[in-house]
């Protein structure tokens, strides 16, 4: 239970951060549930492995949208 918790609160920093209008140059997640920290490395099915599935698409998300904020600025300099 304390583990699906740990979880589901980094899956939603994720989307936090996914929702900020800024381009991020860093951003820095901290857990000290070992639980987690250890399913992050383990891709190796288990209970609430699903948990962990929706973290790597959160991150790939915010990949995509940072990527794409990045391309706008870089258009939007280009066009001045």
């Amino acid at each position: 239970m304390v583990y699906e918790a740990e979880v589901t609160t980094v899956i939603l920093t994720l989307h936090i951060l996914m929702k900020l209008k800024k381009r991020l140059n860093r951003a820095t997640i901290g857990t000290d549930n070992q639980a987690v920290l250890m399913g992050l490395r383990n891709q190796r099915l288990k209970p609430g492995h699903y948990l962990m599935d929706k973290v790597y698409d959160a991150l790939e998300d915010i990949q995509v949208t940072q990527w794409n904020r990045g391309k706008q600025v870089k258009d939007t300099e280009r066009n001045r």
